[in-house]
Formats: C-alpha cells, structure tokens, sequence
C-alpha cells in the first residue's frame, strides 16, 4: 500500500476496529455488578455475560481465519465489524441475560472475524521494511486497550449515572433520577435522552 493517507486511513480502520473489540471486553468486567443489578441476575449468571464472548471468540477465531484465506481478509473483516456493532446494539438494548447473552455471543464472533485477519491485514499495509512497526503497534494497542478498558468502562459508568440521576425541572416531585436508575436499559436510553431534549 502507497504510504501517505491511505496507508494512514487503513492502519485507522484496523486499529478503531481492534480498539473496539478489545475495549469491549475488559469494560464489561467491571460493569458486571451493575448489569446483574439491572437484569435482576445473581452475581454467578453474570459470569456468563464474559464467559460467551469469549467462548464465542477462542472457538470461533481459527475458522475465521482459514475462511478469510478463502473469500478474503476484506471481506472477513468488513462483516466482522458490522456483526460486532450490531451486536453491540442489541447488547444495550437486551431487557434480560439470554438476550444480553446472545448478543454477547455474536459480539465474540464479530470480534474474532476482526481479530483473526489483523496479523494479514497489516501484512498488506506496511511494506515489507515496516512490517515489524506495524506489528509492534498492533500489539500495543491491544495492551493499551486492555490497560484503559477499566478507566474507560468507570468513566462511561459515571456520566451515564450522572445523566441519569440529574432530574429535570418537573422531575424533582416525581424522582425521576430514582426511576431511571430501575428501568430497563431501553428505557434508560430514552429516559436520558427526554432529559437531555428538555435542557
């Protein structure tokens, strides 16, 4: 690949989609207390909430790559970041532990799609005197990833428990901060997003 901004655009694109997946993980650790609280789940099913993705991810990650060496490391890794975001949309709107599950699952098999070409994908990147920088920062973004992931989940926790426990003007009566609080995660995202419409 030409250097300049393709070269730049490309190593973005790989990277995003690293970040994401990675970041996925090890946020979900420390937001496993929270998940159960709201789900109504016992602390030991929360486990399963880490276990299926990554079960998903070992199991599913050889086949993806030898089906990528097959149709191609694009192709893989396109339909890996668009399974992984879309399961991560259904992951936040999943009202009780088999949705959340199943989506989990399908964000372990979305990852192991991105995961399972990146080694190829910088391959045809870098050329061949700048394989090992490409490698290296590949690497790095993996440990930086998984070091930031508790910062990262923490921060994430604390604005939305700030959206969510500022109640709006007419809301002060009715303890409407209390309420989202109790709700569904569906019923979270439009209860913050009503709050944030009225400011």
């Amino acid at each position: 690949m030409p250097a300049g901004w393709p070269r730049r655009l490309a190593v973005a694109t790989i990277t995003i989609g690293l970040m994401m997946s990675v970041l996925s993980n090890s946020m979900t650790n420390l937001a496993l207390p929270y998940i159960a609280q709201d789900l109504n789940i016992t602390a030991e099913s929360s486990i399963w909430i880490v276990n299926a993705t990554q079960i998903a991810l070992i199991i599913s990650l050889l086949p993806v790559a030898a089906l990528a060496d097959i149709v191609g490391y694009r192709h893989v890794y396109r339909f890996g970041l668009v399974l992984f975001s879309l399961a991560s949309i259904g992951c936040a709107l999943a009202p009780s532990l088999p949705w959340l599950l199943a989506g989990r699952t399908f964000q372990g098999l979305g990852g192991a799609a991105i995961m399972a070409v990146q080694p190829a994908l910088v391959r045809a990147i870098y050329p061949r005197s700048q394989l090992g920088r490409g490698l290296g920062f590949n690497t790095t973004v993996v440990a930086t990833s998984l070091a930031a992931g508790p910062s990262v989940g923490a921060l994430a926790e604390l604005v939305e428990h700030r959206l969510a426990s500022r109640p709006g003007p007419a809301d002060d009566e009715a303890g409407m901060g209390a309420d989202i609080e109790r709700a569904s995660p569906v019923d979270r995202i439009v209860a913050i997003e009503a709050l944030l419409d009225r400011r």
